[in-house]
């Protein structure tokens, strides 16, 4: 898995996960990469709304987006990705 890319904007940050999928040639292993963004999801953010202390606070809004299925070399490989803004306060 993608480290989190995070880009501040003039009260909040937008924080971007990607994930990342190899599949062998039948592909059958791809679902999955949605059962990953689920994770993510539920794990990370729906438990963490609210305020995350020292001016942070997360409203609970995210976007998540999943890639089509491409040829990568002999395999298959699929990219989703999920998108948060933190508000930051002074």
């Amino acid at each position: 898995m993608g480290a989190v890319e995070a880009i501040f904007h003039p009260g909040r940050w937008t924080l971007t996960k990607r994930f990342e999928l190899f599949a062998d040639q039948s592909g059958s292993q791809l679902f999955s990469i949605g059962q990953k963004n689920g994770r993510f999801r539920h794990g990370l953010l729906d438990q963490n709304r609210g305020d995350w202390g020292e001016g942070m606070y997360y409203a609970g809004c995210y976007e998540a987006a999943l890639g089509p299925v491409k040829h990568g070399g002999k395999n298959f490989i699929q990219v989703g990705k999920i998108s948060f803004d933190v508000g930051v306060s002074d």
